[in-house]
């Protein structure tokens, strides 16, 4: 395993080749790229409920058509996993996906308690080439009134920042974000720290975790039928040194 950062503290970003074993990387990629895997279509890569981009939203899209940029595509999902307060949702594949957890475990990522206590969501999603590039929203995948432990009783008093409730009397809920690559293209994953961006090519077997907290986003790719990639989201165990 390569490794380009040995340091878990706010911000952090680490890239590493070959996670799996080369063994289970080929039959996880066969599985899902097979004709029996079941895919389902999601009309827009960003969230337009999210409160912590929405209020950009718009903004963002008439920046990108002024510059040229086409913003925004249509993909093809599959929830494996999804972890909320209440219930654990898990999809028909979910087996098929269970053994990550020991992997993050074994691979000494920090996280604590059984895979099912660490992992809150494993989400694939599958971008087709439409013949050109499109830039993907820029985005975080959790935010406060989703998160598991980042929820507030009255709504109208909820953060509008991480910021503003790590100034508050709760502890703000952290996560880490992983990319798993399944092809090798020319579809990068961008994460944005302070105005720094770290590119991250599409290379099979090739994952970047980071500090949830980081926007991140990509671009589609022009040079394969398809861009899969396993986005992976895991209770973040911070130290209070941390925070």
């Amino acid at each position: 395993m390569d490794m380009y950062d040995n340091e878990y503290s706010n911000g952090f970003v680490k890239i590493v080749d070959n996670f799996l074993p080369e063994s289970t990387y080929k039959r996880i990629s066969t599985q899902i790229k097979g004709h029996n895997f079941p895919w389902y279509w999601t009309e827009r890569d960003y969230n337009i409920d999210d409160p912590t981009t929405g209020p950009d939203l718009q903004k963002s899209l008439k920046e990108a058509e002024d510059e040229g940029i086409k913003r925004g595509t249509f993909m093809w999902t599959h929830v494996a996993y999804a972890q909320s307060t209440n219930r654990v949702e898990q999809s028909e594949a979910w087996r098929g996906f269970e053994f990550i957890g020991d992997v993050i475990k074994d691979y000494g990522l920090p996280v604590v308690g059984d895979p099912r206590e660490f992992i809150l969501k494993i989400k694939l999603n599958c971008y087709p080439n439409r013949g050109e590039k499109y830039e993907l929203y820029k985005h975080t995948d959790f935010y406060d009134d989703l998160s598991p432990e980042f929820r507030f009783s009255d709504m109208a008093d909820k953060p509008k920042s991480f910021e503003d409730a790590a100034a508050g009397k709760r502890k703000p809920f952290n996560w880490i974000t992983g990319v798993l690559f399944f092809d090798n293209c020319n579809g990068p994953t961008y994460v944005e720290k302070d105005g720094d961006i770290t590119v991250c090519e599409s290379v099979e077997n090739r994952i970047i975790f980071f500090d949830g907290k980081l926007k991140h986003w990509a671009e589609t790719q022009t040079d394969t039928d398809r861009r899969i990639v396993l986005n992976i989201n895991l209770r973040w165990d911070k130290k209070d040194e941390d925070i």
